[in-house]
């Protein structure tokens, strides 16, 4: 999730599918797969969904997000099992 510089809300209006095909090349340059990607109201302007192998591509898309000084502020989430989380904690807890 990002909240976007008003340059890059100017460029957005004028061209929407420019900014979703440099986030999908990022995606995809960095080893990950584009899912989907959503323009949101609220605290954040965008969420962009993707399947990356590990960490580390995500830490790579991020550093190379905040280069460009097109997005203010980025929230990444991992999706979980929880049932992996749940078993863990119960063998962790017993």
């Amino acid at each position: 999730m990002g909240k976007s510089t008003p340059a890059v809300i100017t460029s957005i209006l004028a061209d929407p599918q420019a900014r979703v095909a440099a986030i999908r090349s990022l995606e995809e340059g960095v080893g990950g797969t584009w899912v989907d990607r959503f323009f949101v109201r609220g605290t954040y302007d965008f969420t962009f969904v993707c399947d990356m192998p590990n960490s580390e591509p995500v830490a790579a898309m991020h550093a190379v997000v905040y280069s460009t000084d097109t997005v203010k502020s980025v929230s990444i989430h991992t999706e979980l099992d929880i049932g992996a989380v749940a078993s863990t904690a119960s063998s962790e807890a017993g």
